[in-house]
C-alpha cells in the first residue's frame, strides 16, 4: 500500500502504469526509492516547464540563438559535410551538426531522414494520447510567496495532474490541467472540430468556460476570480497524433534502440523516449549528454 500511494502522489501516470512494458522495473524503482529513502529522488516544483525555462535562461547568457514557431518539414545529409533543414513556410538552415528532440511520432512526417530509423521508432513505441487546458484568471488567493503545491486539490478534478503559477507582472493566476486517458474526454468533448468552436451554454459562459469557473469554485472556495484566457489543447486530434505519452513496446530496449537510431553522420536523435526510468525527464538528459559525448 505504501508502494502504491506513493506512485500516485508522484507521478501522474498511475493509470496507465499497468499498460506499460517496462511497468514491472518502475515499480521496482519505487520500491527501491522508498525503502533506501532515495535523496536523489526530486519533483520539479513547477513541472519540467520550469526547468526548460530556466534551460533558455542560461542558454541566451551565452549568445545561443532561439527560433520558435518554425516546423521542420525535411532534412538533407547527402554531401555528409552540411545538413540542410527545411521549413513548412520555405526557409533553409545549414549546419554541422543537428540534433532532433521531437515526438517519436514526428519522424514519420519528416522528409529525407533514413527510413530506416522512422521504422524503428515507430514500431518500438506505443502512444498514450493525452490533452493539457490552461487557465489564467485575475485576482487569484495566492501570489509568488505561497503557490499551492503540484496537485494541490486535485482530488476532485478531472485531471491528472495541476500546476499552479502566478504571473508576477500582470498579478494573476494560471493553473494546467495535464490529462491522461482516463480524464481527457471530459475535456477534449468539447472541441468539436479544428477550429475550437464551441455551442453556447444557456448561461452567459460557453459550456466549457462554465467547467472552468466550477474548477476555480473547487480549488479556491473564497475565490471571486474572473477567468481572463484559456485554451484547450486535444493533441490527439493533431495530425499524425505526435504529442502523449511514449511507451516501449516488449522485447525492446533503450540503449539499443539509442544505438540503432544514432548511426547517421551529423544528425542526431535524442528525447524523452529514451527514458531509462519510463515517466521520468531524467531519461532524456542522460541520453542527451550522451549525445554530446559524442560530438
Amino acid at each position: 500500500k505504501k508502494a502504491v500511494d506513493f506512485i500516485q502522489s508522484h507521478t501522474v501516470y498511475c493509470s496507465i502504469i499497468m499498460m506499460n512494458s517496462n511497468a514491472a522495473n518502475t515499480i521496482s524503482m519505487f520500491l527501491d526509492i522508498i525503502c533506501n529513502n532515495d535523496e536523489n529522488f526530486l519533483q520539479i516544483k513547477e513541472g519540467s516547464s520550469s526547468l526548460i525555462d530556466k534551460i533558455v535562461e542560461k542558454l541566451k547568457l551565452v549568445d545561443v540563438n532561439f527560433l520558435f514557431n518554425h516546423c521542420i518539414v525535411e532534412v538533407d545529409n547527402v554531401t555528409n559535410e552540411d545538413v540542410k533543414l527545411f521549413t513548412k513556410n520555405g526557409e533553409v538552415f545549414y549546419g554541422d551538426t543537428v540534433i532532433f528532440a521531437i515526438p517519436p511520432k514526428r519522424y514519420e512526417l519528416l522528409k529525407g531522414l533514413d527510413q530506416g530509423i522512422k521504422e524503428l521508432i515507430s514500431d518500438s513505441m506505443i502512444l498514450f494520447e493525452t490533452c493539457k487546458l490552461v487557465c489564467i484568471f485575475d485576482n487569484p488567493v495566492f501570489d509568488h510567496t505561497n503557490i499551492p503545491k503540484l496537485n494541490f486539490n486535485v482530488d476532485n478534478i478531472n485531471c491528472r495532474e495541476i500546476n499552479y503559477k502566478y504571473d508576477e507582472i500582470n498579478k494573476c493566476g494560471i493553473i494546467t490541467l495535464s490529462c491522461d486517458q482516463s480524464t481527457m474526454h471530459f475535456w477534449s468533448s468539447y472541441i468539436k472540430n479544428k477550429n475550437h468552436t464551441i455551442p453556447n451554454d444557456v448561461t452567459k459562459y460557453d459550456m466549457l468556460e462554465t467547467n472552468l469557473y466550477v474548477v476555480l469554485n473547487q480549488l479556491f472556495p473564497d475565490s471571486e476570480s474572473r477567468i481572463l484566457y484559456y485554451s484547450l489543447i486535444d493533441w490527439s486530434r493533431k495530425r499524425g497524433n505526435t504529442s502523449g505519452y511514449y511507451l516501449l513496446k516488449p522485447g525492446y530496449k533503450q540503449s539499443t534502440l539509442f544505438e540503432k537510431c544514432n548511426r547517421m553522420k551529423n544528425i542526431y536523435i535524442t528525447g524523452s523516449m529514451w527514458n531509462i526510468n519510463p515517466f521520468f525527464i531524467e531519461g532524456s538528459l542522460v541520453y542527451s549528454e550522451k549525445i554530446a559525448e559524442l560530438l
